[in-house]
């Protein structure tokens, strides 16, 4: 029963993303809409399988009912994808400049950077998991899912800005913070 309610809540909140994503305009209660559902799907696929399994089946079909929002509007031609028209297209002007050492340097950033930073959050939380008491196993297992998914978080956020002082902000606050707390608690 929570299981299919997780599953509905998943797919009605995936479509609000899609459709956050797809409008010229973006809407931010769309996006909220959207984030908490799937939020709240997790937790209905926690109560459904306990907190460990239900959890993780839950990330498997929100992450299959994503691939499939994707897929089905790649399958089609060309000619049948509707494309918004050039008046309702906002103009942007760019920004940063395309160039070999930008792409270079939003590589590196992108890449070695965030991964840092990604890892450095990881490896706090570990060090806090162990000191509230954790199974050193669960602690390690928390950290080895946390470092790619903040990695990833981290990789599209650098990627959304654009000016270069939010990409590398976006970057230095959390490895700033991560290894503060790792000071201050004497690792």
């Amino acid at each position: 029963m929570y299981g299919a309610l997780g599953s509905l809540c998943a797919a009605v909140a995936l479509g609000c993303l899609y459709a956050s994503w797809r409008s010229v305009k973006k809407h931010s209660q769309l996006n909220l809409l959207g984030w908490s559902g799937l939020f709240v799907s997790i937790l209905l696929y926690r109560i459904a399988g306990g907190p460990d399994r239900g959890v993780a089946i839950g990330l498997i079909v929100i992450s299959l009912l994503a691939l499939g929002i994707v897929f089905i509007p790649a399958l089609m031609t060309p000619g049948e994808r509707t494309r918004p028209s050039a008046a309702r297209t906002p103009k942007q002007s760019p920004v940063i400049t395309s160039s070999l050492g930008t792409s270079i340097a939003t590589f590196l950033l992108v890449s070695v950077a965030a991964a840092m930073s990604a890892l450095t959050t990881a490896i706090c939380l570990y060090q806090f998991t162990l000191s509230w008491g954790l199974n050193p196993a669960n602690a390690l297992v928390i950290e080895l899912f946390l470092f790619p998914c903040a990695w990833a978080v981290l990789s599209v956020a650098v990627l959304m800005q654009r000016r270069w002082r939010g990409r590398l902000s976006m970057v230095l606050f959390p490895l700033t913070a991560s290894s503060l707390a790792l000071l201050l608690s004497g690792w």
